[in-house]
């Protein structure tokens, strides 16, 4: 399952994929993201892992 996109992506495209595969909008999980980020500490660990490619 790979979350990374070429198309409508910022940085990486792991929000973009991520967004595509449940079913809302990018800018949804990108404020949610950015809200973690802030609030919680979690945002740039759950980031790196979405971005790293799935094991064969």
């Amino acid at each position: 399952m790979d979350l990374r996109r070429c198309e409508d992506r910022i940085i990486a495209g792991v929000c973009a994929g991520l967004a595509q595969r449940l079913g809302v909008e990018a800018m949804v999980l990108r404020t949610l993201y950015a809200a973690s980020l802030v609030l919680f500490g979690l945002g740039l660990p759950l980031y790196v892992v979405l971005y790293l490619p799935p094991p064969a």
